[in-house]
């Protein structure tokens, strides 16, 4: 789940400012970072963001592992979290209340494929954690938001507009190639990458190269992303709240929920087997409940709450 953050003051940034350089094709592929991670949970913070929650099964409920953090990233290269009163990232040790503060105040953090990223500061520059307290490596200059997943780490170009590009690294500092305009937003998975693209109506997948292809959402209705991880690529679709798993052939989807006519949870994160939502836990509407995906038809099942809504899993 990738959850943006304005820098902060009063705390060292990750790394110094490089300029993006080369288009060399291929991903080479980096060692993985991957300490202590249960891919197949998820984890909720509180109602007012007073405290971070493992699920721990059916059986065992929750089980509260912090107290107060802002924005969770998870996913194969760990749990993190960014501590509110200076903006350092925290990893998460696995143990509750034991936390390390690995790196500094950044624009924005994600993990693909066992490896954290980080934006820096103003989006000055693109690093990768390197697996211990505050170091970190340089890989890419100035640039507008990053997206992670198995599939690897895009870039969009800074102060986009609408003319901007997006970059995929290469696996090497300062290695990326052009793979094509910028879209409202993209997600990373497994083995895929999608772009919400600029018409608000249509999602296409990259084919190499700097061609996308359209993904045959339905002509006529907004859409946009959902989540993508290893349970594949979901979408909100519509003015009906139509939750739609993208089934892997364009054209081909099948219903999940339906926030409005069947009152279906929106989906907010997938781990390695399952899919999970949030609905509002009454008519207040200021706090919610967290529900897991039954995995056939619209089928789910609350598991807690109540939560601020965010939820962080394996992507």
């Amino acid at each position: 789940m990738l959850m943006k953050r304005k820098s902060a003051s009063g705390a060292a940034a990750l790394v110094v400012m490089v300029a993006f350089a080369g288009t060399t094709a291929g991903r080479a592929s980096a060692s993985s970072i991957i300490d202590y991670w249960p891919r197949e949970t998820v984890y909720m913070a509180g109602p007012s963001g007073n405290y971070l929650a493992e699920w721990m099964g059916a059986s065992a409920g929750w089980t509260t592992i912090s107290g107060p953090v802002e924005n969770i990233i998870g996913g194969s290269a760990g749990l993190f979290a960014i501590d509110p009163a200076s903006g350092d990232i925290l990893q998460y040790n696995g143990t509750p209340d034991s936390w390390t503060d690995i790196g500094g105040p950044g624009e924005v953090f994600v993990e693909g494929g066992g490896h954290l990223y980080g934006l820096g500061p103003g989006g000055a520059y693109v690093a990768e954690w390197n697996g211990t307290p505050h170091s970190w490596t340089i890989i890419g200059g100035s640039a507008d938001y990053i997206y992670a997943g198995g599939a690897g780490l895009v870039a969009t170009s800074p102060g986009r507009g609408y003319n901007g590009h997006v970059f995929l690294y290469n696996g090497t500092p300062d290695s990326w190639t052009d793979i094509g305009a910028i879209g409202q937003s993209f997600a990373v998975g497994p083995d895929a990458i999608y772009r919400w693209n600029l018409d608000w109506q249509s999602i296409s997948q990259w084919q190499g190269g700097t061609t996308w292809t359209s993904i045959g959402t339905p002509a006529g209705q907004p859409v946009n992303i959902a989540a993508v991880g290893d349970e594949g690529l979901i979408i909100d679709e519509g003015s009906n709240g139509d939750e739609l798993k993208y089934n892997g052939t364009p054209g081909s989807f099948t219903e999940i929920g339906s926030t409005v006519a069947l009152g279906s949870p929106g989906v907010e994160v997938e781990s390695l087997t399952t899919v999970y939502g949030v609905k509002y836990t009454d008519a207040s509407e200021t706090t919610f409940d967290v529900y897991a995906y039954s995995g056939s038809g619209t089928g789910w099942t609350e598991i807690g709450g109540p939560s601020s809504g965010v939820l962080a899993a394996e992507n």
